[in-house]
């Protein structure tokens, strides 16, 4: 499923059905603690995010994009989180991750851009 399509399966799952491994995590510097207080904040308040989106490929979700909302969530000790559930995998989340955050939320670092070009070169498709 490409990832500009708009998936219809929007639901709340449970945040240890979310495969933690960070395998998927573009961000060389992995996840910035003070963007998760500040999510998390919000999230106590009135502030309404979009869902995360995972893939899931018929046993575990694969994060690629909404990291720091997922952790955000956990931080505060919510059970589940709005996701955009899409089919497909590990390698499919990757490729959503590699473009995450290029027009919205934390800004990508020229590191985190490099990552994710390097990661995509790898990729054997």
């Amino acid at each position: 499923m490409s990832r500009d399509k708009v998936s219809a399966d929007i639901r709340e799952i449970h945040l240890d059905q979310i495969q933690t491994d960070g395998t998927t995590q573009m961000r060389v510097a992995g996840i910035d603690p003070a963007v998760v207080v500040d999510y998390a904040e919000a999230m106590e308040s009135t502030a309404v995010f979009p869902p995360v989106i995972v893939f899931y490929d018929g046993a575990d979700y694969w994060p690629g994009d909404g990291f720091h909302r997922i952790e955000a969530a956990r931080r505060i000790n919510r059970k589940t989180i709005a996701a955009d559930i899409r089919e497909g995998g590990k390698r499919e989340a990757l490729l959503l991750a590699a473009s995450a955050n290029a027009t919205h939320g934390l800004r990508r670092t020229r590191a985190d851009k490099r990552r994710s070009v390097e990661t995509l070169l790898r990729d054997p498709e």
